[in-house]
C-alpha cells in the first residue's frame, strides 16, 4: 500500500509539472507572437511615416518647380512690356487702331497697369520659392534661398522705389498703394530690363527649376510617387537615381 502510493504520488507530481510545462510554454508562445506583431506594426507605422514624409516634401518640390516656371514666365513678360513703345490715349481711326496693334505699341495707362499686374505675380511666386525651399531645408535648397535674398538686397532701393520691400525672412511685400502710383519710366527702368533684377532672378529661377525637377525624378525613382512637371503630371517608378543639380552652376 505504502509503495502503491508512493507511485501514485510521484505519478501525479511528475502530471503537474508537465501542465505547467505546458502552460509556461504557450505563455512564451503567446509572448513571442505578440512580440513579432508589435514589430512587425512598428516597422510597418515607421515605413507609412517615411514614405507620407518623403510624398510631402516630394509635394513642396512640385510647387517650387511650378513657381520659377511661372516667374520666368512673367520675367519674360515683364521685359517685353519694357521695350513696348507707347502711343498717345487719343481718339483714333480704325486704320489707326490697327497699326497700333502691329506695332505692338499701348498707351501708358495700358503698359502700367499690366506691368503692376506682373511685378505682383513676380513677387508672389518669388514667395512661393523662397519659402517652400525654406521649409524643405538641406545645403543645396540654402544655396538658393542664400542666392536669392542676396539679389533682392542688391536691389533693395530700387525695390523700394515701387512699394516692394524686402522683409527680415527674405521674402518680399508690396504696399499697393505706392506701386500702383509709381511711374511708368520707373517700373521699366526696375523690371523692364533683361539684364536688371527681373533677368538675373529669371536666371537664377532656371537653376531651381532644374535642380527641383531632378530632385522630384530622383525621390520618385526612390519611392514610386507621382511627380508634376510644366506638361502635366506622370509617374515613375524604381530606377537609376540619377546625379544632383548643383546649385553653384
Amino acid at each position: 500500500m505504502i509503495v502503491r502510493g508512493t507511485r501514485t504520488s510521484l505519478a501525479r507530481a511528475r502530471m503537474i509539472r508537465s501542465a505547467r510545462r505546458n502552460r509556461s510554454s504557450k505563455v512564451l508562445s503567446g509572448s513571442s507572437s505578440r512580440n513579432t506583431s508589435s514589430r512587425l506594426n512598428s516597422s510597418s507605422r515607421t515605413q507609412s511615416t517615411s514614405n507620407t514624409t518623403q510624398t510631402k516634401k516630394i509635394a513642396m518640390y512640385e510647387k517650387v518647380q511650378k513657381a520659377a516656371d511661372e516667374l520666368q514666365k512673367v520675367a519674360k513678360s515683364l521685359v517685353e512690356l519694357g521695350k513696348t513703345g507707347t502711343v498717345e490715349n487719343t481718339d483714333k481711326t480704325d486704320t489707326e487702331k490697327t497699326s497700333d496693334v502691329q506695332t505692338k505699341e499701348k498707351t501708358q495707362e495700358e503698359q502700367k497697369k499690366e506691368m503692376i499686374t506682373a511685378v505682383k505675380d513676380l513677387v508672389e511666386q518669388y514667395n512661393i520659392i523662397y519659402e517652400k525651399l525654406n521649409e524643405i531645408g538641406g545645403s543645396v535648397n540654402s544655396v538658393f534661398t542664400s542666392q536669392l535674398k542676396k539679389l533682392m538686397m542688391n536691389c533693395e532701393d530700387d525695390l523700394k522705389k515701387t512699394g516692394v520691400t524686402l522683409n527680415k525672412d527674405g521674402t518680399l511685400s508690396i504696399t499697393a498703394k505706392t506701386l500702383e502710383n509709381t511711374e511708368l519710366s520707373t517700373l521699366k527702368e526696375v523690371y523692364g530690363k533683361s539684364s536688371g533684377i527681373v533677368g538675373k532672378l529669371s536666371e537664377k529661377c532656371e537653376s531651381i527649376e532644374s535642380n527641383a525637377s531632378s530632385t522630384i525624378d530622383v525621390m520618385n525613382r526612390m519611392y514610386g510617387t507621382q511627380t508634376y512637371n510644366k506638361y502635366g503630371y506622370g509617374n515613375s517608378y524604381y530606377g537609376n537615381a540619377g546625379s544632383w543639380y548643383s546649385a553653384l552652376g
